[in-house]
């Protein structure tokens, strides 16, 4: 599944948020989004999900058109985004938050096997699975939230600021499940993330992003080396 953003400019009242943006978000690969707070990173997934409506551009799908499709259309194009803060029905348990990624789903007998799946992905979860998700902790939070992502079964997995909150431990452990889930299922991955190094680390290529538009772009080893990412991102 290939993604493809055109000239994509969305403002929010006066103020510029995403300044003519064209990326392309591969097939099958891991691709990292990174920069400052306020580059616009989190709107761009937004508009990706149709969330946010672009003032002008186009999201282009495996050669269709989308910009004007609703939010509710875009899952069954294959796309499902973990949102920045994990926004998980708090007054739901783990299994009941689970069961809502697949809320447009009519697949029984494949929605169970997926159960079993994400349990398989996030052991720490299965005994938790009628605890209510307000009382997990920060990580186990954000497993639930991954998981119930990937119950849309998506193509395209869009992460907003995994990192966000936890411990490098919890982090670390998160970013080899997203490692492992875009072998073995062959999910498409787009990680959007502060902590540059964690991002370059477990993605193939990356493009980066300041005041609202993308400044560079190419391998994550090479952004990795290049003396000005590693000056303003890695403290180098």
């Amino acid at each position: 599944m290939t993604i493809e953003i055109k000239g994509l400019t969305v403002h929010y009242g006066d103020s510029q948020v995403l300044d003519r943006i064209d990326l392309v978000l591969p097939d099958r690969g891991m691709t990292a989004l990174i920069g400052a707070n306020g580059a616009g990173k989190t709107t761009l997934l937004r508009t990706l999900m149709g969330l946010v409506r672009p003032t002008a551009g186009e999201i282009i799908v495996d050669g269709r058109r989308m910009t004007g499709l609703d939010a509710e259309q875009r899952p069954a194009l294959g796309l499902a985004m973990v949102p920045e803060g994990r926004r998980l029905f708090q007054g739901l348990s783990v299994h009941e938050n689970l069961r809502m990624g697949a809320f447009a789903r009519r697949d029984t007998v494949q929605i169970a096997r997926d159960f079993e799946r994400i349990y398989d992905q996030f052991p720490a979860l299965v005994p938790l699975r009628r605890q209510l998700a307000g009382t997990l902790s920060g990580g186990q939070q954000q497993m639930c939230a991954v998981g119930r992502a990937l119950m849309a079964r998506p193509r395209y997995l869009l992460v907003d600021e995994m990192s966000l909150g936890l411990s490098p431990v919890v982090t670390e452990d998160l970013a080899r499940t997203l490692s492992r889930i875009q072998e073995t299922d062959g999910t498409s991955i787009l990680v959007v993330e502060q902590d540059v190094e964690l991002a370059l680390d477990i993605t193939n290529f990356g493009y980066v992003m300041e005041t609202s538009r993308i400044v560079l772009s190419g391998p994550s080893d090479t952004l990795r080396a290049n003396p000005k990412i590693r000056e303003a991102y890695l403290g180098l």
